[in-house]
Parts: C-alpha cells; sequence; structure tokens
C-alpha cells in the first residue's frame, strides 16, 4: 500500500471562487452539475467482489485512482488491471459506461472518481479511448510528480511530502486549480487542510504549500 488509509467520505465539488475550501463531510457527488470544467470529484470505497457501474452522461474524460488496493476496469470489452501508484484515463459520452470492479474477496478498495467536462470548442469525443498512467511517489518524495492527461484536459500531479518541507505549484495564466489531501496534514494557500479535504482556487499565479505531518501525500489538478 503505497498511500496510508484515511477517511472514507467524499469531497464536494470544485467551485469557481479562489480559496473555497471544501470540507470532507459531504456525501458522494455522483450526478453533480457544474459550469466548472472540474464536474466529478469523489472518494469512493466498493466493497469486497462488487461492481459499480459508471455511466456517461456526457463527454469527457473519467480518471479512475486507486488509494487503497486495487480495480478491474472494463472498458468497451476491455479489463485492466489499475492498482495504486497508477490511474485509469478513460474518455467518455453519453451512453458510454465503465465497469469498476473490487477483486479481493476481503477487503475495501478506496479510489478517487475525477470527470472532467470536455471543451465547448473541442467536438469529437474519442469515446472509448484508454490510457493506464503510472507514478512514483514512494521513490520521489518531496516533489510534485506530473501524470500527462491530454493538454486540452489540463495537468494533474501527485506528491508525497515530508513534514515541514515545503513546495509551489506555478499555474498557467487562465487556469484554476483543485487541490486534494489524500493524507496528512498541510498548508495549502494560506489555508489549513486535513485528510481528505478539498481546496479550490482561481486566479492564482502560483500554490505554495507545506507538510505539517511526517507524510503528507497531496494531488493538485490544473484546469481552464
Amino acid at each position: 500500500m503505497i498511500y496510508p488509509s484515511g477517511s472514507r467520505v467524499a469531497c464536494g465539488e470544485s467551485g469557481t471562487t479562489c480559496l473555497q475550501t471544501l470540507k470532507s463531510n459531504l456525501s458522494s457527488f455522483d450526478h453533480m452539475e457544474s459550469p466548472d470544467r472540474l464536474q466529478i470529484f469523489n472518494d469512493r470505497s466498493l466493497a469486497p467482489k462488487q461492481v459499480l457501474l459508471i455511466h456517461g452522461e456526457r463527454i469527457g474524460k473519467r480518471l479512475i485512482i486507486p488509494i487503497e488496493g486495487a480495480l478491474q476496469v472494463r472498458n468497451v470489452g476491455l479489463t485492466h488491471h489499475v492498482e495504486v501508484g497508477s490511474m485509469a484515463s478513460v474518455t467518455v459520452d453519453a451512453g458510454s459506461t465503465i465497469h469498476i470492479r473490487n477483486p479481493y474477496s476481503l477487503s475495501t478498495v478506496n479510489f478517487l472518481e475525477v470527470h472532467l467536462g470536455e471543451a465547448a470548442a473541442r467536438r469529437e469525443s474519442n469515446a472509448g479511448a484508454f490510457e493506464l498512467l503510472t507514478f512514483d511517489i514512494v521513490n520521489t518524495p518531496n516533489a510534485l510528480i506530473p501524470v500527462p492527461i491530454g493538454v486540452e484536459w489540463g495537468n494533474i500531479y501527485f506528491a508525497r511530502y515530508e513534514e515541514r518541507v515545503d513546495g509551489s505549484l506555478p499555474i498557467d495564466n487562465g487556469h484554476k486549480v483543485f487541490a486534494f489531501v489524500i493524507d496528512g496534514i498541510c498548508e495549502i494557500h494560506c489555508r489549513l487542510l486535513e485528510s481528505r479535504d478539498g481546496l479550490s482556487m482561481a486566479d492564482c499565479t502560483t500554490v505554495e504549500f507545506e507538510s505539517l505531518t511526517p507524510q503528507s501525500v497531496l494531488l493538485f489538478m490544473t484546469y481552464h
């Protein structure tokens, strides 16, 4: 297990105001309507041997990110093994379905489900396209690790920072930022965030952060 276990409650949706803190005391936002590009950000758990069907209702990019354990992700007839340290990136459209299965007999799997809405100017959905993307935060501490999801979708970064180590993320002009603390306690852009808290930011040129616990695992998303 790369990530320490944390709470099992969901974080809410991204907003458009600068410095909007989202406490993780809300229920899952499966069908959240949002004018923002980041339309769904769910912290989910899947019981042993259970299957979750995610039905596409809009064109976009769906990310499945295991936090604890591994998943079997089935898309357009093909099944992919997605474990901690990797994530599934699936292009979806209305009518598409993704099958997510917990292969374990006794263990619950915790994962993040993210949906990025398609840009208005982009018309080709390329529905069904699947990518398995990997990253290593265990052997790369105190650094932001970029994971490419396509320039038209934005950027996603993972990081594991040690206590009292700070960092910064430069933001392209016009981009928004969503920060999520997978585990630990951090100060992000002058706000204190605990495990499974999120922070939405806009009109920022740089996001500065500092880990306040021996190990903090972070996720950052930038998008326009």
